[in-house]
């Protein structure tokens, strides 16, 4: 009996720096690099949040100095490509609770207990490495990151500037027998000025993002190309 071929996809995501989710995780990361350069024992367990033009950082930091907080967020906005000035920045933060600290003082500052942990926090992490691609990581996540990795070089490279800090990527790849045989789909949503329809811009995104993406990857004339599948994308 002949063996039948079911194929089957995996996919993966990735966002650009402007991402709304990607934004918030690099304001956090930029605060507690900021608390940890003024103090390297500093506690910091900082979220933040944004919506609306408001922008919200909250949680505890203890330490023996600490950075503005709001002109750190307001360099990250900057960094990224949207105005600071467009945007009310909420710090909301107070210093950690002295019964949490009291749990974690000893074994994470002295070193009285070899095997304690020193945190009250507990997760589960799980991965895997594979031979794939050179990162060791899966293709759908390599080409993901690649896409919007590029989308951010488009905008920023654009002289006319008319891509927005926003944007996201997808990308489905086909499997057999657990290894990639082609590039399945690719979906992109860039982020655009007001006065630019996205068909205008599809040309750049097709040569200096997806084709510079796709070198050395699997792919064939039955890709299907996805373009800001909801259209108008500004706000």
């Amino acid at each position: 009996m002949n063996d039948i071929y079911l194929p089957h996809f995996y996919s993966a995501e990735s966002v650009t720096e402007g991402h709304p989710d990607k934004l918030c995780d690099q304001i956090a990361d930029a605060v507690l690099d900021g608390c940890l350069t003024l103090d390297r024992n500093a506690r910091v367990a900082c979220e933040v949040a944004a919506t609306q033009g408001h922008i919200f950082l909250m949680g505890e930091i203890t330490a023996s100095a600490r950075p503005n907080e709001a002109e750190i967020a307001r360099e990250v906005l900057r960094h990224v490509g949207y105005d600071p000035k467009d945007y009310e920045i909420h710090t909301l933060i107070h210093p950690q609770s002295p019964d949490i600290e009291a749990a974690v003082n000893d074994p994470l500052d002295t070193g009285a207990d070899p095997d304690a942990i020193g945190a009250g926090d507990q997760c589960v992490v799980v991965g895997y490495a594979t031979d794939e691609t050179p990162e060791m990581l899966p293709l759908p996540v390599v080409l993901a990151h690649r896409l919007t990795s590029r989308l951010t070089w488009a905008r920023i490279n654009d002289e006319q500037k008319r891509f927005g800090p926003d944007g996201k990527a997808m990308a489905i790849v086909e499997y057999e027998d657990e290894r990639p045989v082609r590039v399945a789909r690719i979906v992109v949503s860039f982020q655009h000025e007001p006065s630019v329809e996205p068909a205008d811009l599809s040309e750049i995104v097709w040569r200096d993002v997806i084709l510079s993406a796709l070198k050395g990857v699997p792919y064939d004339d039955s890709l299907e190309l996805i373009l800001n599948p909801g259209g108008r994308f500004v706000l």
